[in-house]
């Protein structure tokens, strides 16, 4: 996927700072800090799609597998955007896709999480109508 394709198929974007204490000895962004970003994304995303509240930490959904793939560096002078969007949403997990782009032109590294929804003793159960439909239109539109 190129750039013009990510910036017109990924409708939310989350901005971040590069904080020194997220470097590693090398001075690019820590691969730990990576997984932070991608946290933050997420969590912008449901926020913006299904008027999350994260003060209120009732989401009961878990990271189940997240890959990534670094593909150019990221430094402290850096603006970095992170492109979130669900590409699928089965019964009970769903793949949250994500690009972390630099200075609007470097693909930095691309992302999958797949998440599972959960009741509150941790066993998976099926999204809620709403969410589904929330998602689904929202990628849709």
């Amino acid at each position: 996927m190129n750039l013009e394709q990510i910036k017109s198929d990924f409708k939310v974007v989350t901005e971040m700072k590069v904080r020194y204490a997220d470097l590693d000895t090398l001075r690019h962004l820590n691969n730990a800090s990576y997984l932070s970003y991608l946290e933050e994304a997420r969590i912008d995303y449901f926020e913006q799609v299904l008027n999350f509240d994260k003060a209120s930490l009732q989401f009961d959904v878990v990271v189940a597998h997240i890959d990534i793939d670094y593909l150019f560096p990221i430094v402290i002078t850096d603006e970095v955007k992170i492109h979130t969007k669900c590409g699928r949403i089965g019964t009970k997990s769903m793949d949250i896709d994500c690009f972390i782009i630099s200075n609007d032109k470097n693909i930095c590294s691309r992302a999958k999480a797949i998440l599972v929804s959960v009741d509150q003793n941790g066993n998976s159960v099926e999204w809620n109508d709403k969410w589904r439909d929330c998602i689904t239109d929202f990628e849709k539109s």
